[in-house]
């Protein structure tokens, strides 16, 4: 493979990459908006469920209608609750997979301008060699 197959091929891995680094972005957003919206469900929730008043000095059906009102409401809470740290755990596993990728994007990324800066060098020698064989030339024939 050329100097100039491999550095396209390398361009092409490193565009690859950092749209998957993209893709791996959007979702993260996609989670992070999610936990926030949980994170408000369950504070309406909460305060659902604290503004509920005391049962005792209500009629027995309202205060056993409150009771299971509130009841419900914290079971409520409780599976948005699991549901979030659940989710925070899908999050923290998306983070490290995209630092991962990044990682491994960055390191390709380094390596094409490496080799971009090799063949710019091949280049600026090659042609440093094609002045200085001129420059000889001339003065060979200078009388």
């Amino acid at each position: 493979m050329t100097t100039k197959t491999s550095i396209r091929a390398l361009a092409r891995l490193v565009d690859v990459r950092e749209r998957e680094v993209d893709r791996l972005q959007a979702d993260m957003a996609g989670k992070v908006a999610l936990r926030q919206r949980y994170l408000g469900n369950i504070e309406r929730l909460q305060s659902l469920c604290d503004g509920v008043p005391q049962t005792g000095s209500l009629q027995p059906l309202l205060s056993m209608n409150s009771a299971g009102y509130k009841q419900s409401v914290a079971e409520m809470v409780a599976t948005h609750r699991q549901e979030l740290a659940a989710h925070e755990i899908e999050i923290d596993l998306a983070r490290r997979e995209l630092a991962l990728v990044s990682r491994r994007c960055e390191v390709l990324d380094q390596v094409l301008l490496r080799q971009r800066s090799i063949v710019a060098h091949g280049a600026r020698v090659s042609e440093q060699k094609r002045q200085d064989d001129i420059a000889v030339q001339v003065w060979g024939r200078a009388p």
